[in-house]
């Protein structure tokens, strides 16, 4: 999933649309990003599917009820944020009462909103009383006596959220890099280059999303990081795409029409003219996901994640990406498992090849032994031994890409065994959706 992109999704009727418009534009004023759907679509594009990743990408929900209460689709995303709500303690859903609403009491409205801590503006749109409390409701605040704080809004970032890392010896390498490069210390007009070259599975994208969250990095780019993933069957127009989504999340608008992906990268550059920013961009595959990226001024930076280094130009810094030393494997995988077991896990981890990929699914298939099916760290360790010896792997050489392709193939199937019959059709059934995207909730149910 996307990282949230909307301090507050405006979820409200075709009818109260001025209204909420109006408010959106206060919120602005406020440092707050909503999204609104006027101002985010992109004509021609499937609304549907980007209203769900809109709300996907906000950090709270606002529903509107006007006189008219609630429209047909906004029953939709009402339900949607909802769901939000139950994965996710942090994710609030506001309820908010236009002039002419109805009484939140009445039995009309729906059940979940009749229960839920409002925000009135029935009283008018000018109400600053209930502006106030809007705005903290979003920031997720008492509103407190006296007048509204200002919003101060967080580090604006599209990196994946922080998840568990194992620190890696070429992490620091990739933050001394970027940061050393950072401000134009290293005396260039032209914006730094780094790029992250491994085979597939040996944790570039884990460990540039966790240099992103460096707070030295966020120190040496304090304007912002930008993140973009490419993939091996990109075209041009998903080259545009993506540069256009890039733009669209930091001007907070619409971008225009682009020819060539060409044209929207130096619009972009443009529009960075003057800040600080790390731009990433993930799985690279050939030289011109690269290329209307280049060209940054000196004090941002461009990361590259690629398996192949004749992606890059000329003029980078390189940091390759290995398997993980020993001790860094044994690590990662007994994440999150009790202690005690270290030769057991150094094995297996050898077993395995040291591979990043692999070691994280066999760790979550120990985890689940342990915690689901009760068995002791030693017993889960053997369990998945004997599995793999089923499955006939071996050490492989990781330099083989059928090699490594087979390794995952029988990796993943220990655990794919352990579903039913029911699941793994559904299973299969997810092949349809296409790499690297985000697929909506909804979609998937």
């Amino acid at each position: 999933m996307s990282p949230p992109t909307y301090h507050v999704f405006l979820s409200h009727s075709s009818a109260d649309k001025p209204a909420v418009e109006s408010l959106a534009h206060k919120l602005r004023a406020q440092g707050i990003e909503p999204f609104l759907d006027k101002w985010h679509l992109v004509p021609g594009e499937p609304w549907q599917e980007a209203l769900e990743e809109a709300l996907d990408q906000s950090l709270t929900c606002a529903v509107f009820l006007g006189p008219k209460g609630l429209g047909a689709w906004q029953n939709e995303e009402m339900r949607s944020a909802l769901d939000d709500r139950v994965r996710n303690g942090d994710f609030r859903v506001i309820p908010v009462l236009l002039p002419g609403a109805l009484e939140p009491g009445r039995e009309e409205l729906p059940r979940f909103l009749r229960r839920l801590t409002w925000v009135d503006f029935r009283n008018g749109l000018d109400d600053e009383n209930a502006f106030h409390r809007l705005v903290a409701g979003i920031r997720g605040q008492a509103p407190g006596p006296g007048e509204a704080v200002p919003f101060v809004p967080s580090y604006r970032s599209m990196a994946p959220s922080r998840e568990a890392f194992v620190r890696r010896r070429e992490y620091d390498r990739a933050v001394e890099a970027l940061v050393s490069g950072s401000a134009g210390t290293r005396g260039v007009t032209a914006g730094l280059l780094v790029g992250l070259r491994g085979a597939g599975g040996f944790g570039k994208t884990a460990l540039a999303q966790a240099v992103c969250w460096d707070d030295r990095v966020l120190a040496a780019y304090p304007d912002g990081v930008l993140w973009t993933t490419m993939g091996e069957d990109v075209d041009p127009a998903g080259r545009l795409s993506r540069v256009r989504d890039l733009i669209r999340w930091w001007r907070g608008e619409d971008p225009p029409a682009f020819e060539t992906v060409g044209a929207a990268g130096a619009h972009l550059r443009e529009s960075l003219k003057g800040r600080r920013v790390l731009l990433v961009v993930d799985d690279v595959w050939k030289p011109e996901d690269v290329t209307p990226l280049q060209g940054l001024e000196a004090g941002s930076a461009l990361l590259v994640t690629t398996r192949d280094v004749r992606t890059l130009p000329a003029e980078r810094i390189l940091i390759e990406i290995d398997a993980m030393a020993s001790r860094e494997a044994v690590a990662l995988l007994g994440a999150e498992l009790p202690a005690g077991q270290e030769t057991g896990l150094a094995a297996l981890a050898s077993r395995l090849g040291e591979w990043p990929l692999l070691l994280k699914i066999v760790n979550r298939q120990l985890r689940e032994l342990v915690r689901e099916d009760g068995l002791t760290v030693e017993q889960a360790l053997r369990e998945i031994g004997e599995a793999l010896d089923a499955e006939g792997l071996t050490v492989f050489d990781q330099g083989d890409t059928e090699g490594r392709n087979q390794a995952v193939a029988r990796t993943l199937e220990v655990s794919l065994k352990r579903l039913s019959t029911e699941e793994r059709t559904r299973y299969d059934e997810l092949g349809i959706f296409p790499e690297d995207r985000d697929v909506p909730l909804s979609v998937l149910a």
